[in-house]
């Protein structure tokens, strides 16, 4: 179960989101971490003009070890967002910087404090994982309490930055304008695979999502309202599968898929 907590930074209100339980091991929680950065790259919206057609979504990390990039580049590995291929660097130098989209921090990464300052308002996510990264001008920030994965992020820092993140728990669901609300015969479904990795780390749940399906019966788009990212893109990979009845129009349907249940 997802759980929202709140807590004030200064005037500024900050949400915790929990993810799911994961033992305590450097692998488990590289993974999360790893699917949390896939996540967040899919909840953000950047200015127009920011990521021009075709051109590569840059999640850039300072401080990582060889271990954590590998995670990462297995995770992201021929992954797309909105016609923009994913790539993942790692930073050497201040000069690298201009070309992310998404920056993590880690712990280990030195001078964070002027790192954020040299994006000033730049329309970049910064995400970090120390307790006082959001009051230093962080975004989102990951913690780990009782041991629970979590993140919280400022919106106020986020939105300053002209970025809009929607969050995939009882986040916004937009659908585009011709899409109808109603139900549709379902011809043609495929099952989602449970992930090995959920399964090791005995991530169970559900996943909603919000589906526009075109007059023909074929799957144009698969949105997350709410899930643990790791089951979600199993999830969606399998919807997008999906045939339905044909009718007049485009329609937006509503889907839930249990896993581990």
């Amino acid at each position: 179960m997802i759980g929202i907590h709140h807590r004030v930074v200064g005037s500024i209100l900050v949400l915790l989101v929990a993810a799911a339980s994961y033992p305590q091991k450097a692998e488990n929680e590289n993974q999360i971490k790893s699917a949390y950065l896939y996540s967040f790259a899919k909840m953000t919206h950047w200015p127009a003009g920011q990521l021009p057609d075709g051109s590569h979504l840059r999640i850039c990390v300072d401080g990582a070890d060889d271990e954590f990039m590998d995670m990462l580049r297995a995770t992201i590995s021929g992954k797309v967002i909105d016609d923009h291929p994913l790539e993942v660097r790692q930073l050497n130098s201040s000069g690298d910087l201009k070309s992310c989209h998404v920056v993590f921090l880690r712990s280990s990464a030195k001078g964070i404090e002027n790192t954020i300052g040299e994006f000033g308002s730049a329309s970049v996510l910064l995400v970090g994982e120390e307790k006082d990264f959001l009051a230093r001008g962080g975004m989102i920030n990951f913690i780990v309490r009782e041991h629970r994965a979590l993140y919280e992020y400022n919106s106020a820092t986020i939105a300053r930055a002209r970025l809009k993140f929607t969050r995939e728990s009882g986040g916004e669901s937009e659908s585009s304008s011709a899409a109808q609300a109603e139900s549709r015969i379902l011809k043609q479904r495929v099952s989602p695979t449970y992930p090995e990795i959920a399964r090791r780390m005995n991530v169970i749940g559900s996943v909603q999502l919000q589906v526009i399906v075109r007059a023909d019966g074929t799957v144009k788009e698969v949105r997350v309202v709410g899930g643990h990212p790791l089951l979600a893109e199993a999830a969606t990979r399998a919807v997008m599968q999906w045939q339905y009845q044909p009718t007049a129009r485009e329609t937006s349907e509503h889907i839930k898929i249990d896993f581990g249940h």
